[in-house]
């Protein structure tokens, strides 16, 4: 599969995922933002049975886990040392919760191997929709104390203008719905 074909099943997935507020929902009740980042990595680490690339940025050092949704995509070959590109995107929506909205957060994974002007790549993602509700919110530090459906109590730093807006909008005791899509391309640069 090429790239764009899987970036096409990509927003095709996302879109079925990630369907807009209701149409009630007024333009101010709801806040978008997304992010894109291009990094250099070397490929530290791959197990394949737990499905679990180990990455080390270029530039900083840092490392991560990237654990595809799917698993690895068995036609994309890397060893350790490998050089890759990796392109990430995460986007988030939130909007107040209907009464009926399910709690129990949905959660959706893809991983399929592509094509990057012949090069080998793999595209994953993961589309996360969760209701929370708002037990504080810190508008001086941008703190976001939410509890999840599964009872847990999360304390988000809020990084955007618009997220913050929207949370100092909203009262403690909301519940909204946040959608998050989340996708990494990895391209094999060693070839």
């Amino acid at each position: 599969m090429t790239l764009a074909a899987a970036l096409a099943a990509l927003v095709f997935v996302a879109g079925l995922a990630a369907a807009p507020a209701p149409a009630s929902a007024d333009d101010a009740d709801v806040v978008e933002t997304a992010e894109t980042d291009r990094v250099s990595a070397e490929v530290v680490s791959i197990d394949r049975e737990a499905g679990r690339i180990v990455l080390r940025d270029d530039d900083t050092g840092e490392e991560w886990v990237h654990a595809p949704p799917g698993g690895l995509s068995d036609d994309f070959a890397l060893d350790a040392g490998s050089p890759v590109t990796a392109l990430t995107t995460r986007g988030i929506t939130a909007y107040p919760a209907p009464p009926d909205a399910d709690p129990e957060p949905q959660v959706d994974g893809f991983t399929v191997g592509a094509t990057r002007e012949g090069k080998p790549a793999m595209v994953a993602g993961r589309l996360i929709s969760e209701v929370v509700e708002l037990l504080a919110w810190d508008a001086e530090a941008s703190l976001a104390t939410v509890r999840d459906g599964s009872g847990e109590t999360l304390i988000y730093e809020v990084h955007t203008p618009e997220g913050r807006a929207f949370l100092t909008a909203h009262e403690v005791g909301e519940r909204f719905v946040v959608e998050v899509s989340e996708t990494i391309v990895l391209i094999d640069e060693s070839g």
